[in-house]
């Protein structure tokens, strides 16, 4: 019966798991090999979305390019930050040390996903982003000041383009402090006047047909500041496909930024993207499991699975007690024996029983026609007088009495 029950629980937890994975076959996230999944600008992926080209072209120019998987600070070697569509964007703490780094000499090359309300109060110039309205985007092409500009010399266009900025250096302050993802098309208002400073000339280098600016920069402190509207063209795909124009602008900048800083570092910014440098196996596990389709279906199936085997195993009652079978001791066993032989008056049967063992334990024969025989030495002990006697009263002798004789006798033989 408990064979049949395991074999039923077998085959119910195989029967779930073949459906989660059947069921993830079917209406299941796409594969984790798939190009298109990983939407994070990062260095480390190849993915169409990432920016790993655009690191090993940096690279191959002998540019001291590094990664960044710590919150950027104020204290870090000069040099450029390239930060492209956060995945998890900087808080107000994060963007000033950002803020305070740039002012100390740093060039921050940002590509805005949309509209970042922390990064427009506190870098400067407000950027609202405008959704430009085409299902392929178009191309940006530099401005009047772009087309003199050292950066862009060579640039002729820059295509693919979705989102234009929509500079306003004297907008007021975002009364609710935070963005709305909800709405990309619609501008956000920045800061108030003196959240920047006034003095900052705001240098639109490349716009769209309808001069809507695409790439613009500004003074901050010491440093600087480059804005894209639109990261895609800086992707592994678009910048195999598209064209170099996005990635040479970006090149030369930080090369610029690099210029007289013996120290200087291109830092990929990975830690908004989501690679920390506090990483476990234990977060990777997590990030896994919570951050991916395949690891969330792999979650609800393990979860699945622990649910019906603790159902499996649950008891709808106190287990019944088993019963405590005391067997006998080998004193028990004798006793109950004896009362046995007593009953059926088999007084001679026990006494050839014990004989037979006296006879096994002195290795002889003691017993001759129905006389007991000792050997002098034994006679004459008191066990053996004492055992002579027991067997000389035939059938009235008491059997404990004998038996204790007989034990008594081998103890004196052996002491």
């Amino acid at each position: 019966m408990v064979d049949a029950r395991e074999r039923r629980r077998v085959l119910w937890i195989g029967g779930v798991l073949g459906a989660l994975l059947l069921l993830a076959l079917v209406v299941g996230p796409g594969a984790a090999g798939d190009p298109t999944t990983d939407p994070r600008m990062s260095s480390y992926l190849t993915t169409d979305a990432g920016v790993r080209g655009l690191y090993l072209a940096m690279e191959a120019l002998g540019q001291p390019v590094v990664r960044n998987r710590l919150p950027p600070a104020p204290d870090d070697p000069p040099g450029a930050l390239l930060l492209f569509a956060p995945q998890h964007p900087p808080d107000s703490a994060g963007v000033l040390r950002l803020k305070e780094w740039v002012e100390d000499g740093g060039l921050l090359v940002l590509g805005l996903p949309r509209a970042s309300g922390a990064l427009n109060r506190m870098l400067g110039p407000t950027l609202p982003l405008r959704m430009v309205e085409a299902r392929e985007g178009v191309a940006a092409f530099p401005t009047e000041r772009g087309a003199t500009h050292r950066w862009l010399e060579g640039v002729d266009s820059i295509p693919g383009i979705r989102r234009v900025l929509d500079v306003d250096v004297t907008a007021g302050p975002d009364p609710e402090g935070e963005d709305d993802p909800t709405s990309p098309t619609d501008p956000v208002e920045g800061p108030t006047p003196s959240a920047h400073d006034p003095s900052s000339e705001v240098e639109v280098l490349m716009a769209d047909p309808e001069g809507r600016p695409v790439v613009a920069t500004w003074p901050l402190g010491e440093g600087r500041v480059l804005v894209l509207s639109d990261p895609a063209p800086l992707g592994n795909r678009p910048l195999q496909e598209a064209g170099t124009g996005a990635a040479t602008l970006v090149a030369r900048s930080v090369a610029g930024a690099l210029e007289g800083a013996a120290e200087g570092q291109v830092r990929f910014d990975e830690y908004h993207q989501g690679f920390r440098g506090d990483g476990s196996p234990a977060r990777a596990l997590m990030d896994l499991l919570l951050g991916s389709g395949p690891g969330r279906w792999l979650l609800q199936g393990i979860i699945a699975v622990l649910l019906l085997v603790l159902l499996a195993a649950r008891r709808f009652g106190a287990p019944i007690p088993e019963e405590e079978v005391r067997s006998r001791t080998p004193l028990e066993h004798m006793e109950a024996l004896a009362v046995v032989y007593r009953k059926a008056g088999a007084e001679r049967t026990v006494r050839e029983r014990l004989v037979s063992g006296l006879e096994r334990r002195l290795g002889r024969k003691v017993v001759v026609d129905g006389r007991l025989e000792l050997t002098p030495a034994l006679r004459d002990t008191e066990a053996g007088r004492r055992l002579l006697a027991e067997w000389e009263k035939g059938g009235q002798v008491e059997l404990d009495a004998l038996a204790r004789a007989m034990d008594d006798l081998i103890a004196e033989m052996k002491g």
